[in-house]
This record gives C-alpha cells, sequence and structure tokens, in this order.
C-alpha cells in the first residue's frame, strides 16, 4: 500500500534520508556540528551538506507541529516525529537557556551571552543564529530553532501506514537504517565532505 501525504498540501516533502546544507553566514566563526562519531565543521560564508539527523538534532525535526506526536515510514523506516513544544524545550536546553527561554532561544541566549562577557567570561558561540538550512536545491527549511511555533512553514512526509512492534521487525528496521546511514555518509564524503573539512563557498552578501 503506498504511503499517504498529509493535507493540507505541503511546502515541501521531507524524507529522512534525504540531506540538508546547512550555510554559515557568520562572519568570523566556524560552527560545527557532530553526529554518529564525525564532525562537520563550517567555515564563514562556507554551505556543507549533512545528514537530516544533524538538521533534527541542532534545529529541531521541521515536520514537527505543535500537540502532535506522529508517526512518519519513509526510506529511512518508521519513526516517530515530537511534538513541536517538546523540540523547542529540548532546544532550549541545548542552548543554555533552559525553559524560562522557550519563548524566545536565541533571545535569551543573546541575553546569557551578554552576562558572559560583562562576567569576562568568555561567550558562546553564536554562529548557529548566522546559519540557514536549505534542501539541496536551495529552498530554505524553516526549523523549530527559529520558528517555534511552526505557523509559517507546513512540511510533509510519508504516514506510517501499519504499526509494527515485533522484535523481529524492530531489527530489521535497526539494520536497513545502520546500512542507510553508511551509504550516506560514503555519498556525503563523495559530495565533498572529506576533501574540503569547513564545507564549500556559497554567495553571502553578508560576508565581503
Amino acid at each position: 500500500m503506498a504511503p499517504t501525504i498529509l493535507k493540507p498540501k505541503p511546502d515541501l516533502i521531507i524524507d529522512s534520508g534525504d540531506a540538508f546544507y546547512i550555510e554559515n553566514h557568520h562572519k568570523t566563526n566556524t560552527i560545527v556540528f557532530g553526529w554518529a562519531k564525525r564532525e562537520y565543521a563550517i567555515a564563514p560564508g562556507k554551505k556543507r551538506l549533512v545528514p537530516f539527523d544533524v538538521v533534527t538534532l541542532c534545529y529541531g525535526d521541521p515536520r514537527s507541529r505543535v500537540g502532535q506526536i506522529l508517526s512518519y515510514s519513509d526510506s529511512t523506516g518508521s519513526g516517530q516525529i515530537p511534538d513541536r513544544n517538546a523540540e523547542v524545550q529540548r532546544l532550549s536546553v541545548r542552548y543554555g537557556v533552559y525553559e524560562q527561554g522557550m519563548e524566545d532561544i536565541k533571545h535569551w541566549f543573546e541575553v546569557e551571552n551578554r552576562k558572559l562577557i560583562e562576567d569576562d567570561k568568555p561567550p558562546m558561540n553564536d554562529a548557529i543564529w548566522h546559519t540557514k538550512v536549505t534542501t539541496e536545491t536551495g529552498e530554505e527549511v524553516m526549523t523549530p530553532l527559529f520558528d517555534h511555533s511552526g505557523t509559517s512553514s507546513n512540511y510533509g512526509y510519508s504516514e506510517a501506514t501499519q504499526r509494527s512492534d515485533d522484535v523481529a521487525t524492530m531489527l530489521e528496521n535497526l539494520r536497513s537504517r545502520i546500512d542507510y546511514l553508511e551509504a550516506q555518509k560514503d555519498s556525503l564524503d563523495e559530495l565533498g565532505g572529506e576533501n574540503d573539512d569547513e564545507g564549500v563557498e556559497f554567495d553571502n552578501p553578508d560576508i565581503p
């Protein structure tokens, strides 16, 4: 049975097996993401392909919706998309502002950084707020980190058509996931991940 697509018609169908570009528009700071024992460093004015898992970890799942826990089944297997509020709460902890900063993570991150500077302590790297996530074709993807409520985007996905909880199915899905990650690593390496440790250039008007 073919998967169904959520209604209303989404802006973009996201498959968790896709790779996405992260652009670094910061003028001076390199940003480094880590996933599966690998680092993805992106220098100012550069962009780099990363697995979707990096996007969900550091920016939140763009498919998430407020008040809903959703199930999907795509090229990587089956899984769940967390509630968007839970994603925002997790990100508030990740970026050091905790629950009191959930309503505007970027604002409270900047407040915390100013406190660190006033106390003569090194500030946190603020490059994350100068990044942009895009598809391989250049379409920007809005994430919970920048769009807490999800009102500025509507991303679709392939719905799970059945529930499989038996151990054999879970193991098979895990094996498929491992195979997918290994294949994706090889693909990212071929696309320049190993040859340039800080990404490839893009047209960035913010950096002269």
